[in-house]
This record gives structure tokens, sequence and C-alpha cells, in this order.
């Protein structure tokens, strides 16, 4: 190792007790090329056309669940979306679950944004609650667990019957 940097390095590793902690994608694998290919796939699979830039805009995606990771994994493994590199909230990440905070402000910073420039799409007051406790700056009441009405009433921004609200429309030609 050469430079600052390197020397910086050197010497932080040199410490006793030191270890080395790595970022998989992106750092060690170039892998946003594969992550981007998945989700041209996973929208293709649903017959939704959509252009680099709406696949790009996917890459910071994270699912915030009260499930435990082993749950949200298979879930996402027998969705066929497993291989996107979607980060994880779970259940062992955060002290709180829902309708606490913690998992949505956790969520935004596996994706590296800040909860205002989010757009969460959720179920229950619980979620909804958490989501807007974490300062998302957009939040989606999705009507499959409790009707529309409700999950204006709990915060929800918006109530949609599905999550097709999150795949870009484009103006007709």
């Amino acid at each position: 190792m050469s430079g600052a940097p390197g020397a910086a390095v050197a010497a932080a590793l040199a410490a006793p007790g030191a270890a080395l902690l790595l970022d998989l994608d992106g750092t060690l694998v170039d892998s946003e090329p594969t992550h981007r290919a998945a989700y041209r796939r996973y929208f293709a699979r649903r017959g939704w056309r959509v252009d680099e830039g709406t696949v790009r805009a996917f890459a910071p995606v994270a699912v915030v669940t009260s499930a435990h990771r082993a749950w949200a994994c298979a879930v996402l493994d027998r969705l066929g979306v497993a291989e996107l590199g979607v980060a994880l909230a779970t259940a062992e990440v955060t002290a709180a679950g829902k309708p606490d905070p913690a998992p949505y402000r956790y969520g935004a910073a596996l994706v590296g944004a800040e909860p205002p420039a989010c757009v969460a799409a959720e179920d229950t007051p619980a979620g909804l609650a958490a989501a807007l406790g974490a300062g998302v700056g957009l939040v989606l009441g999705v009507t499959t667990s409790h009707p529309a009405a409700e999950l204006r009433a709990a915060g929800a921004h918006h109530a949609v019957p599905d999550l097709t609200a999150l795949v870009p429309q484009r103006a007709p030609a």
C-alpha cells in the first residue's frame, strides 16, 4: 500500500485487535450489472416495460419486515427475486419492531438513503406508523390487509391495491 490511505490502513490493521471488514457487492465484486440484469428479467416476466434509468433506480431497494431473515429470504427466493440483491431489514437487526421507526431507519441506511428520500409500501397501520415515524417521504398503504380508508386514517399518503404504483408510467408517444 502506498500514499496516505495506504499508510492509514496499514497503521489501523497493525493495531492490536484490528479487523478488516469488507462490503461484498460493489467492493469485492462489481455486481451492479448482474443486479440490473436481474431487475430487467423480473420486470419482463411481469410484462412491465421499463427503461434502463428505471432499472438503475430500483438498485437501492430494501425489504423492511418484522419477519425473521430466514423467512424473508425464503419468500424472496420463492418469488424468484432473491438474486436481485435486495437489502434486508429483518426482525433480528433492530431492538424494536414496527410500529417503532427503527426498522425503516435501518432499511434506509442499508441502501444509503435518507428516509425523506424514500418511498415505503405497507399494508398495516403499525407498518405505516413505523415508516412515517422514520420520516419516510412517501408512504403507500397497500390494501391487501386493511381497507383504503383505514390506511389513509393511519397516515398513508396514498392507498393502492398492489405494487404496480411503483412502476413508473410512461407518457403516451
